[in-house]
């Protein structure tokens, strides 16, 4: 295995020979002039590099911040993030604002070297939320909330005696706001179980129908609160009069037709976005590959390595495009622009 000093003298040696054959052909050499940028969401497409500061270093600065990020990623492993956090915290804030250029070889590699501890930072500040337990306890409280009607008072009441047992182990004075929550909805729970065993079967009944108009009235696809109302129905029926009885089967009919329609709307909707969306990513590469071979035809022998990039990383992209909504003449026609564009690659190598 190639130690870091190998791999660090490779890639200084290869781009001081294309610095000294590009001063040999008088071509500058340097941050490359403005260009047009495709939209923010295309260029997210083709490998963005963001947040990270664009100033020239040295040769050896730059090497030296690489071996450091090396060796940092050597000590900060997740078990030791886990009890140096803060520090860790600190270290990676204090990289991101270090002064390099990432459109070097050897910077490319100190911004993944900085994005891999940003990585494990997160993954450690996840598993150790303080807020987890709270956070957890409360979805299970909305959804107690939620379905405390379609259980009998005695089943009803066991649930909501396990979450009180669980509320009493859950951490204090972590975060007020979710705290008090918490206290909201098992008030709201325990009024609930109260007023069940008040109402009559008609009242439970009129709730229902009340529920389900709610549903279709929102006009929007919930397989969840058309599931919720349905399962209500079946544990009520057999305990309302019978023309209340029809009328919420009826209703429930009518709610299940309108969910299926307004799923196939929104199914084709979606299908709809993705076709755009492709097309959108699709038109941007091809123009960028248009652009590829604008810059061929006027390209100097010195600017052969960086146009060679750019060649690689559009071929790297339309292997893992998603073409099943391009048409086939597009595809062919980027196709032959990229053949056109290695053969003029080949003619400027031989004169770099």
């Amino acid at each position: 295995m190639e130690s870091t000093t190998d791999i660090l003298e490779k890639l200084i040696e290869e781009e001081q020979k294309i610095r000294e054959r590009a001063e040999e052909l008088g071509v500058h050499v340097g941050p490359e002039p403005p260009r047009k940028e495709p939209p923010e969401k295309v260029k997210a497409a083709f490998r963005p590099k963001e947040g990270v500061p664009r100033t020239e270093l040295t040769d050896k600065e730059q090497s030296q911040l690489f071996q450091e990020t090396r060796d940092i990623l050597d000590i900060y492993t997740i078990d030791y993030i886990s009890e140096h956090l803060d520090e860790a915290k600190i270290l990676y804030d204090t990289l991101k604002g270090k002064a390099f250029s990432p459109d070097t070889l050897v910077g490319s590699r100190i911004v993944q070297n900085i994005n891999e501890l940003k990585t494990r930072i997160d993954a450690v500040e996840e598993m150790g939320s303080p807020t987890k337990a709270l956070e957890e306890f409360l979805q299970d409280a909305k959804r107690l909330v939620d379905a405390v009607a379609t259980y009998d008072p005695l089943e009803a009441k066991q649930k909501y005696a396990d979450l009180l047992r669980r509320e009493q182990y859950l951490p204090r004075n972590v975060d007020q706001r979710l705290e008090s929550e918490i206290q909201e909805y098992l008030t709201e729970i325990g009024k609930k179980i109260q007023r069940m065993g008040k109402k009559s079967s008609e009242e439970i009944g009129e709730e229902l129908l009340e529920e389900i108009s709610a549903l279709m009235g929102a006009s929007k696809f919930d397989p969840d609160g058309y599931n919720k109302v349905a399962r209500k129905f079946q544990d009520l029926a057999d305990n309302l009069p019978d023309d209340l009885r029809l009328k919420v089967r009826d209703r429930i009919r009518e709610c299940y037709a309108k969910m299926k329609g307004i799923e196939q709307k929104t199914k084709e909707e979606v299908k709809q976005r993705e076709v755009r969306t492709k097309q959108f990513y699709w038109d941007a590469f091809a123009s960028e590959v248009e652009q590829l071979k604008a810059d061929l035809e006027r390209a100097l022998p010195g600017e052969f390595f960086r146009i060679y990039d750019v060649y690689n990383q559009l071929l790297d992209s339309l292997e893992h495009a998603d073409l099943s909504n391009v048409p086939t003449v597009q595809i062919e026609r980027v196709k032959t622009l990229l053949d056109q564009c290695y053969s003029m690659l080949e003619e400027l190598r031989k004169h770099a």
